[in-house]
């Protein structure tokens, strides 16, 4: 059997009025966007192994058109903010580079990991303390990524170097 409590019309009011407050005031508006990994991040990654950096500053084209063998296509480099990929990938019909996931694709990855590390699939079913351990989380693993993506540029390097 369950406990009556009486209470007053206008008391339930205030109740609910503040309970709706609290839903519809203007919340702190915080995202991933403070610690997110960036393009810099990668850049400065890649940048400390000169032959990595190097490799991923071109994209190339196959001997399927007459007029460029094997060169370098002028405008369509600039890779050094992606992934390294040891072996190339081919984009469109006769273009390959060394690059195929970017900075973008490792932060939606972290994101989605730190969140559902608190059991939700979006960020707005967090509560707020939910969301600064999340926070951590994310920058938790950003760091864990970039050493590791380090080591493993290490070891690239040094491979090629062999």
């Amino acid at each position: 059997m369950s406990d009556i409590i009486k209470i007053s019309k206008s008391e339930l009011e205030r109740l609910v009025a503040i309970e709706i407050a609290k839903r519809t005031l203007p919340r702190e508006h915080r995202d991933f966007r403070d610690v997110a990994i960036s393009n810099k991040d990668i850049i400065k990654a890649n940048k400390q192994h000169p032959v990595i950096d190097e490799k991923l500053k071109h994209t190339y084209t196959g001997p399927y058109n007459n007029d460029i063998h094997s060169e370098e296509l002028r405008g369509f480099g600039r890779n050094n903010y992606s992934i390294f990929k040891r072996n190339r990938s081919v984009s469109g019909f006769d273009r390959w580079a060394h690059a195929k996931i970017s900075y973008s694709d490792v932060h939606e990855t972290l994101r989605k990991l730190s969140i559902q590390l608190m059991g939700v699939s979006i960020i707005r079913d967090l509560e707020p303390d939910e969301l600064n351990f999340a926070l951590d989380v994310y920058e938790d693993f950003k760091q864990f990524f970039l050493e590791k993506y380090n080591q493993r540029l290490n070891f690239e390097e040094e491979r090629n170097n062999d």
